[in-house]
């Protein structure tokens, strides 16, 4: 509420001097007195009533960003000074109880649980829960969390998560991989829940399931198509056969993907994403999809141009606004800023590949 009050007073005097400008200029053409250069005049003589409300407002704006700024140095700083002690030694921060202080270390201690090079045992997970209730649910974002542990502390959670004040420990259980699937089913179709919990558990269990399934698709990439989990209505299926194009464990052949992009509209943009793309495959390709762009169609374009294996000529295409002889809509405007970026990337590896050859090498470097 603090950051919005600034904002809200630099549109007062905008809104009020607009208003008073409008009168004027409208005030003409409606058969009063009003003009333009009245209007102007007025703008003028209501700054100073307008300035002891901007002028503050905008301070405050900009010591707002200034401190955020601060802010995110800060943590990042502390982040690199202090996380490698808790590698080196885990119980440091419920020993020297990081979680009451009123700094950066209780920030680095909540991070802690999210960084998979800090080991936790079981015990001392169990002893940080017990000792340190402010920070209780964040333990079990910890990969080190066992099975056994996440168990124990479900029914605990479950119960808790009953008062929507306390649902952060059985949506974090539900989030965590090691959560034993049929918790995870269990808080997903929960009903009473708040979506606060339900959503996160959701979106784990979807997670695992794709995961069961990318296999299958290692083993045989055909099964998807033949047995059109794009049509299909279970969700889990199409959305992991999407995904399959982005796995480079997935290996498609040509016509396979030649295939499922004639006859699978829903998921055709998803196919320039694979890395069984050849270049010539999706030069193929291009023409059309840039013609679909016309058509408010971008993401198999902005997919074809992410793939590295287009060639930078294409690239170059579409990162230039020239080529367009229409207007250029919002989402379009991203594909080309994209295109623009992955080109100065690839130039910019170019250079470096150029300077780091032998040859030029040998010409900076006469023997």
């Amino acid at each position: 509420m603090k950051k919005i009050v600034p904002y809200f007073l630099l549109l007062i005097p905008l809104f009020t001097s607009g208003c008073f400008s409008a009168a004027e200029r409208y005030g003409e053409a409606w058969g009063g007195g009003g003009n333009r250069k009245r209007a102007a005049a007025l703008d003028v003589v209501t700054f100073p009533i307008q300035a002891p409300i901007v002028v503050p407002a905008y301070l405050i704006v900009t010591a707002d960003e200034a401190a955020d700024k601060h802010k995110a140095q800060a943590q990042a700083d502390a982040y690199k000074q202090f996380m490698p002690l808790l590698e080196k030694d885990p119980a440091l921060g419920l020993k020297e109880r990081w979680d009451l202080k009123k700094d950066i270390h209780r920030w680095v201690f909540i991070q802690s649980f999210s960084n998979p090079k800090i080991k936790y045992t079981d015990a001392l997970l169990e002893k940080i829960h017990e000792t340190c209730p402010s920070i209780q649910d964040c333990v079990f974002s910890s990969k080190s969390c066992s099975k056994e542990f996440l168990a124990k502390h479900f029914d605990e959670e479950f119960e808790r998560a009953k008062n929507p004040a306390y649902q952060g420990g059985l949506a974090t259980i539900a989030s965590n991989p090691n959560t034993p699937l049929d918790l995870v089913e269990k808080v997903a179709t929960a009903r009473g829940y708040a979506g606060g919990v339900t959503l996160p558990a959701q979106s784990a269990l979807n997670q695992r399931r794709w995961e069961r399934l990318m296999p299958l698709l290692k083993n045989d990439p055909s099964i998807a198509f033949r047995e059109r989990w794009d049509a299909n209505t279970n969700y889990v299926k199409r959305v992991a056969f999407e995904k399959s194009f982005a796995d480079s464990n997935v290996k498609y052949s040509e016509e396979l993907l030649e295939t499922i992009y004639q006859s699978c509209p829903r998921i055709r943009d998803e196919v320039f994403i694979s890395s069984s793309c050849s270049r010539e495959f999706l030069a193929k390709h291009f023409d059309e999809e840039f013609a679909r762009a016309h058509k408010l169609e971008w993401k198999g374009l902005d997919n074809l141009i992410s793939n590295p294996n287009t060639s930078i000529e294409l690239v170059e295409k579409v990162a230039s606004p020239r080529n367009y002889h229409y207007p250029i809509m919002s989402g379009l405007q991203n594909v080309i800023t994209h295109a623009q970026q992955i080109l100065a990337e690839r130039r910019s590896e170019q250079i470096k590949r150029a300077a780091d050859s032998p040859i030029t090498n040998s010409l900076d470097n006469p023997k």
